[in-house]
């Protein structure tokens, strides 16, 4: 498995955990359900906010996407630090969070 990272990750210690959980949750999911080997991860910054996306190389396949397991808890993780969870299988799996910089109140 090889990673490719454009940008850096987030390193405020409230979105650590989830940045990790991203990660792990991608590169399991293309190990299980894809062949292909090489996970995109772009990350910028853009205001108050994070946007990572995660992806892989090459595939333009259409997927039925299902919330469950990984995905799910993921996105519990996501909603509770008050970002945004999206997930796409048109043309390929991508999966985008947009993560706030400033631990929200709650």
């Amino acid at each position: 498995m090889k990673v490719r990272l454009t940008g850096e990750l987030p390193k405020e210690e409230h979105l650590k955990d989830i940045v990790d959980t991203a990660v792990t949750v991608h590169i399991t999911n293309m190990l299980r359900h894809t062949g292909y080997r090489t996970a995109l991860i772009r990350t910028g910054s853009f205001g108050s906010v994070y946007i990572m996306e995660l992806t892989q190389d090459g595939d333009e396949s259409d997927y039925e996407i299902r919330e469950t397991g990984g995905l799910s808890n993921l996105r519990r993780q996501v909603e509770s630090a008050g970002g945004v969870m999206e997930v796409s299988g048109r043309r390929g799996f991508l999966l985008t969070l947009t993560l706030p910089k400033e631990m929200t109140a709650g």
